[in-house]
């Protein structure tokens, strides 16, 4: 699997798309997003089990064997009308993730992700929508939509993945037609050396300040490092404002 983001810098506001290229790997994703790796569900995972029951489904009848089943019709579809195999390396699925940052745990997020699945349909409507959950048991909130790239006679990944120019215009229009109206921000293409250095150290005044967990692991070093060399993604993250007011930047 290939991930894709906007220069990495737009953090987990901005989604990300996954290339998926074999069943086993869309087993993987449908059984990793419907909760069903029991590995993935004991202590010490990144999953917090005990809220998995804030889960839920804005796709409620697609069942991983529904997802694969649908996949594999496709295909055979395709492979009918174009009269060849599919390649066992074509992108049969893309993953898009939508994100939003953890002081959306105490709001009411179920409208946003509704509008991301919704924009998604507009923006991929070269592909078939088949599984969209939105889990609330980790880290962030967020939301998989797994698609298919398999049409009658085309496959349909390329032109949905585009390249940097596509990433970069996709960006602007999400945050424009969805992100904007939840009080997300765009992030500026590119700081300026001061305003990264005075960004780094917002960011790591709150986490210092707020006694987070991070602060405490022997890896805190190297994330000091990350944040002071692309603060972006924290900010986003932490829900912090790209756009300090004052005397900031």
């Amino acid at each position: 699997m290939r991930i894709f983001t906007h220069q990495d810098q737009y953090g987990s506001l901005v989604f990300r798309i996954q290339k998926i290229k074999s069943i086993k790997q869309i087993r993987a994703a449908c059984r990793h997003n419907r909760r069903q790796i029991a590995k993935e569900m004991q202590p010490g995972s990144h999953i917090a089990s005990s809220k998995s029951h804030l889960n839920y489904s804005l796709t409620p009848e697609a069942s991983t064997a529904t997802v694969i089943g649908r996949v594999e019709e496709l295909t055979e579809d395709y492979e009918i009308n174009t009269r060849k195999k599919l390649q066992s390396n074509a992108v049969r699925m893309i993953e898009v993730v939508f994100s939003l940052p953890p002081e959306w745990f105490n709001k009411d997020a179920k409208q946003y992700f509704v509008d991301c699945l919704n924009w998604s349909e507009k923006e991929f409507d070269l592909a078939e929508i088949l599984l969209a959950d939105v889990h609330m048991d980790e880290a962030c909130p967020h939301m998989h939509v797994l698609i298919c790239c398999i049409r009658h006679d085309q496959l349909t990944a390329s032109k949905m993945c585009g390249n940097r120019k596509s990433y970069r215009l996709r960006s602007e229009r999400f945050f424009d037609e969805v992100a904007k109206h939840y009080g997300l921000e765009l992030p500026p293409p590119k700081l300026r050396k001061f305003e990264r250095i005075k960004m780094s150290k917002i960011i790591l005044d709150h986490i210092e300040q707020g006694n987070d967990p991070t602060t405490r692991s022997v890896l805190y070093p190297a994330i000091k490092t990350l944040i002071q060399n692309n603060p972006i993604p924290f900010a986003l993250n932490l829900g912090l404002s790209l756009r300090p007011r004052g005397d900031e930047f």
